[in-house]
């Protein structure tokens, strides 16, 4: 019921209430679901669903702490949940760490929310307690299994809600997401203007202003954020 929950959440408020009521029934106090996009110049659009205090939050993005973050390393690299205290940790991914126990994460369980076909796009989900006794050995393995499926299902509708985002705030017109298919599949203009039966110097203008509205440079990069976001 409650990975259910998750699935039928309309809105980030609601998906968040979902989280914490999961969280709850798998024996973690608090956690946070974290989805990161890396675009071609190696730099990450993140987001975050909070179901612990926002404060860290803050601490964390002050601190640039996405870029010594030993759990999203993990999750990048592993699909297996795994207690926090089983990776290992270096150089200043020891304070990213510390920064979360000062906010009650003493003990961790980290799942990888990986998205098939879509590697530059990483997700962790990860639960929390200030209990040293979470999660339990005797019920770890039950614990996996359930919090692996929520993973995946916060992550997919997370993907969901930033998709539908994502349009309300572009405004692609049926042709612009045309274009950016043609894009994505490796035509050329030549090749896009006999398919549209439009002028060469058409279809470069109509990507220029596309490139524009989603404040990228080329249309090799407006067509890599399309797929990112599941625009097309």
């Amino acid at each position: 019921m409650a990975v259910a929950n998750v699935g039928a959440s309309r809105s980030k408020s609601q998906l968040i209430d979902s989280l914490r009521y999961a969280a709850k029934v798998l024996g973690a106090d608090k956690s946070y679901f974290a989805c990161f996009i890396h675009d071609r110049k190696g730099f990450d659009s993140y987001r975050f669903l909070l179901a612990c205090d926002p404060v860290w939050f803050y601490e964390y993005e002050r601190n640039e702490c996405h870029l010594s973050d030993p759990w999203l390393t993990y999750a990048r690299q592993h699909c297996q949940p795994v207690p926090g205290r089983d990776i290992q940790v270096h150089g200043k991914e020891r304070g990213t760490v510390d920064l979360a126990r000062s906010y009650g994460f003493n003990s961790t369980l980290v799942i990888p929310a990986p998205v098939s076909g879509r590697l530059s796009r990483s997700g962790v989900l990860v639960l929390a307690s200030e209990s040293a006794a979470f999660p339990e050995a005797h019920s770890l393995t039950d614990v996996k299994i359930l919090a692996r499926s929520l993973a995946l299902e916060v992550h997919d509708r997370l993907a969901d809600l930033l998709r539908e985002e994502k349009l309300r705030d572009y405004c692609l017109t049926p042709l612009e997401l045309e274009l950016l298919r043609f894009e994505r599949d490796g035509l050329s203009t030549k090749a896009i203007s006999r398919r549209l039966n439009a002028s060469l110097e058409s279809i470069d203008t109509r990507f220029r202003r596309l490139n524009a509205k989603l404040g990228v440079a080329n249309r090799q990069e407006s067509a890599h954020v399309a797929v990112e976001y599941g625009l097309i």
